[in-house]
């Protein structure tokens, strides 16, 4: 088996280099809240122009909408019903940005996966919405139509409206099965996806470079077992998959947008413990910008969305890796950096976390300025909250795609990073009623 193909080209309007991301932490896994969740977030960053304090804010004052280029939640987070309903909501209100979201058949299922029939039921909604480019599902609706009855996959969600009003969507399905994806149970069973999703953003102004994004699922990113032997996502590249596509895609990928529910693991600090990476998802992050058979995803930053708690377990770590070394600096409360490289005269490459988790160094939670740190990973800290909240979100901006760095210059770093805790009044009225 080989990987089919789906690379879709979407205008979007830039007017300068840089892009800028928001990734989206839900406080816990609770599928039927939900959608809830996704509301207050949305009200949060864009329901801040009437003057009145905004049901979502976690305080009095009004902030400032946000300017978003990239919205990312996490994986098995959105109902079918309410991908529809938001997908309208922004056309309706001419929200210019691009969402990604993890989704699920419904809210009343504690399965996430979807049957073939649940499948046909979303393209039907879909293809419903005014203003969609229903081409943009032709790869999609081709692939699916030959997956055997009996299948369920795990699916995604990428949408954009484009600058003159048409609605812009890609379906991609999960590639690699997670361990909690394995069942006794047919229906809870994932179906292995051989559908390799690309989306390009491409501006009309043809002075900015276009923006090439791959949205995965969470264990896509990682090097794990599959029951046809072909390569993750990521290295699907090298694999003779990538002559399907119709025409020569892009040469590069630039953002990889990872959907996560993923546990993470944790390390000793001080008296207690923090929470870091496990070493599978550490080591996706470097091999793809060091190996030969990621070629495509050299200069790739990777964005991620968790959940802050998984039943009883810890996940969090929402934020983006770079394949590049940051500038010495200070970060924002509630954000942690973590660095790659040789940290000590002498000792092996390793992850540090260099800024956050209550450093107290001379240079006041400054990043490490040695030269030979590579990979920077920047991510919502595991900190406690004075006010409750629905969700986190950790904004900041790319003030240029790394393949726009001159050679031999240095990145400037993740720039105006802005956390934001979340609350929403209406889910809090309803608990107390």
């Amino acid at each position: 088996m080989t990987f089919e193909t789906n690379w879709l080209q979407w205008s979007f309007e830039r007017s300068s280099r840089q892009f800028r991301i928001y990734v989206v932490e839900p406080k816990a896994y609770a599928p039927k809240g939900h959608g809830e969740v996704f509301d207050a977030v949305l009200r949060d960053f864009f329901d801040t122009a009437s003057g009145q304090a905004v049901v979502g804010d976690v305080s009095a004052a009004i902030r400032e909408p946000v300017e978003a280029d990239l919205i990312v939640f996490p994986e098995a987070f959105l109902a079918a019903e309410d991908l529809v309903r938001a997908m309208e909501g922004f056309a309706r209100l001419g929200f210019q940005c691009c969402v990604h979201v993890g989704l699920r058949p419904d809210l009343e299922n504690t399965n996430h996966l979807f049957s073939l029939q649940d499948i046909e039921s979303l393209l039907k909604e879909l293809k419903g919405i005014q203003g969609l480019h229903t081409d943009d599902l032709n790869g999609f609706e081709a692939w699916f139509k030959t997956q055997k009855r009996g299948s369920h996959f795990n699916l995604g969600c990428m949408f954009l409206v484009e600058p003159k009003g048409g609605v812009r969507v890609c379906l991609h399905p999960k590639a690699v099965r997670a361990g909690v994806e394995y069942s006794a149970l047919t229906d809870a069973h994932m179906t292995e996806a051989n559908l390799l999703s690309l989306v390009t953003l491409v501006p009309p102004n043809s002075r900015y470079m276009s923006v090439t994004i791959q949205p995965l699922i969470c264990s896509d990113a990682l090097s794990l077992p599959t029951d046809s032997m072909i390569p993750n996502p990521i290295r699907a590249f090298v694999d003779s998959s990538a002559a399907h596509f119709p025409k020569l895609p892009a040469d590069h990928v630039d953002i990889v947008s990872l959907s996560l529910c993923t546990p993470v693991g944790e390390v000793a600090h001080g008296k207690g413990k923090r929470r870091r990476w496990k070493p599978e998802f550490e080591s996706a992050f470097l091999d793809a910008g060091k190996r030969d058979d990621c070629f495509r995803h050299h200069f790739a930053s990777f964005v991620m969305a968790n959940f802050d708690e998984i039943g009883p377990q810890k996940g969090g770590l929402s934020g983006a890796c770079m394949p590049v070394p940051f500038p010495a600096g200070s970060y924002p409360e509630g954000v942690s950096m973590w660095s790659y490289g040789k940290h000590e005269y002498d000792s092996a490459d390793g992850w540090k976390c260099v800024a956050g988790f209550g450093i107290d160094s001379a240079d006041n939670g400054a990043a490490s300025k040695d030269s030979k740190n590579r990979p920077n990973l920047v991510c919502l800290d595991d900190v406690s909250e004075s006010a409750p909240h629905v969700a986190r979100a950790l904004g900041f901006t790319l003030p240029r795609l790394v393949r726009d760095n001159p050679v031999g210059g240095r990145f400037p770093g993740l720039t105006k990073l802005d956390v934001r805790a979340v609350r929403d009044e209406t889910m809090n009225a309803t608990e107390q009623g």
